[in-house]
């Protein structure tokens, strides 16, 4: 099971959230049959909109649309402020082996990305 853990400081002026979205993004892998490389970016999607949605009040729901020219494709995300999330990857075959002299080899496979 999913948790968040959300604190804010005593003046109000700094919140923090920590999130295990283990289950979430393993589910999510499983519905989709998704390899690792698409794994990894539609579970940072589903997680960020967690996040995201965290930190509204009410029944609102929030929606992310990751829209870029890379090997994903398109990429949504819906998230409420119950902690449900559901997501979408455009293209679930991408599998691309890091290479250990680039820190940031995800950011490769974005390419240009509109939020």
């Amino acid at each position: 099971m999913d948790k968040i853990i959300k604190s804010i400081s005593a003046s109000g002026a700094f919140r923090s959230y920590v999130l295990d979205s283990t289950e979430t993004v393993k589910l999510a892998q499983e519905k989709h049959h998704t390899l690792s490389s698409s794994t990894v970016a539609l579970g940072r999607t589903l997680i960020a909109n967690q996040i995201l949605a965290a930190n509204q009040k009410g029944d609102s729901k929030i929606t992310v649309k990751v829209i870029g020219d890379s090997s994903f494709g398109h990429i949504i995300s819906v998230a409420d402020t119950k902690g449900h999330v559901k997501g979408y990857i455009q293209n679930t075959g991408v599998d691309i082996k890091k290479r250990p002299q680039v820190k940031f080899w995800l950011a490769l496979l974005w390419g240009m990305v509109i939020l």
